[in-house]
């Protein structure tokens, strides 16, 4: 099965890309709940900090294995 979100994706290889990933999901949290919308709003807040947990807290550079 493919993980939701790749860290091994040269796309996440920048430093200021796998930033964004998990900031744009948390300043949506806010957007959601200016409108009421806590359904999206729980549902951001659980996107962004997987995407923490596997871009910033886990990641790992592929390129230079332990």
């Amino acid at each position: 099965m493919k993980p939701l979100i790749d860290p091994k994706h040269p796309f996440f290889r920048k430093v200021w890309v796998r930033w964004a990933s998990v900031l744009i999901p948390f300043i949506w949290i806010f957007i959601e709940l200016s409108g009421g919308g806590w359904g999206w709003a729980i549902l951001m807040a659980g996107l962004a900090a997987y995407a923490f947990w596997v871009l910033i807290w886990n990641w790992r550079d592929p390129n230079n294995p332990p």
